[in-house]
């Protein structure tokens, strides 16, 4: 499954609310540790997930090009071919 932009911007406010928590203090030493793991984790896994995200957005932007641009021409064939048989119906 895909990640979505919703779930990027729900991890880069995970990260902020950390910073934040850090900022205002921590006092144990423990905690704090298992902070900075947390933010340097995060440091290395976003610009990855902001590249999937993209990657993906792109992806799909391309894909409904291509279905529209098939659906159209679907279109004009199958009118193209209905005059065809139309026409040989006539005849016959």
């Amino acid at each position: 499954m895909a990640i979505t932009s919703q779930q990027l911007t729900q991890v880069e406010q995970l990260r902020k609310n950390i910073l934040d928590t850090v900022n205002q203090g921590v006092e144990d030493e423990y905690l704090l540790a298992t902070y900075n793991g947390l933010l340097r984790h995060l440091d290395k896994r976003l610009p990855a997930i902001k590249h999937r995200v993209e990657g993906n957005s792109y992806k799909n932007e391309s894909r409904e090009i291509v279905r529209r641009q098939r659906q159209a021409r679907g279109q004009k064939t199958g009118a193209s071919s209905g005059k065809a048989q139309g026409s040989a119906q006539k005849t016959a």
